[in-house]
């Protein structure tokens, strides 16, 4: 993982124990190894490196007091819990039982795509947003509008 970590929370047995009875599935050692090093961290924002970082920009992980409270809030599939806050409103959750981790759209009727084949892929991928470079080479704007008012303040030199 590329970024840095601020702060991570602990977490208790009895925590742990809410979110298997919710999700229905044990948490495996690997899950477990995450929560150890991540469970709530905060860190800058960030997206995936590779081709699917295109729209998951990632701005912190869930504790898992905080999970208890999201899935109670949003409806999730079986057995996936969300484990970080994206961009948008969005999550990105975890299938306990393949152990995928997927970015949900939550304003797309099932709106789950598979991000990494494991959590281990997923934190290593993480690169803070200021490394990311898009490449918007060959394109070209076809048009833009401008808010009249606001380019008039702007020509004024309100914002200098």
């Amino acid at each position: 993982m590329n970024i840095e970590i601020k702060s991570v929370e602990p977490y208790s047995d009895f925590e742990l124990s809410e979110l298997e009875r919710y999700s229905g599935v044990s948490v495996d050692d690997e899950i477990r190894k995450f929560f150890n090093e991540y469970n709530g961290a905060r860190f800058s924002p960030s997206g995936l490196q590779g081709d699917v970082r295109e729209d998951v920009g990632v701005s912190e992980f869930l504790s898992i007091a905080q999970i208890l409270i999201e899935v109670q809030q949003f409806r999730f599939r079986s057995g996936y819990i969300p484990i970080a806050l994206a961009e948008g409103g969005n999550y990105v959750v975890i299938d306990l039982v393949s152990k995928a981790v997927l970015f949900l759209d939550h304003e797309v009727e099932d709106g789950y795509r598979e991000i990494a084949a494991d959590v281990d892929d997923f934190v290593k991928r993480l690169i803070p947003n200021a490394e990311i470079q898009d490449d918007f080479s060959g394109m070209k704007v076809k048009s833009v509008w401008i808010d009249p008012v606001f380019l008039a303040r702007i020509k004024s030199g309100e914002f200098k």
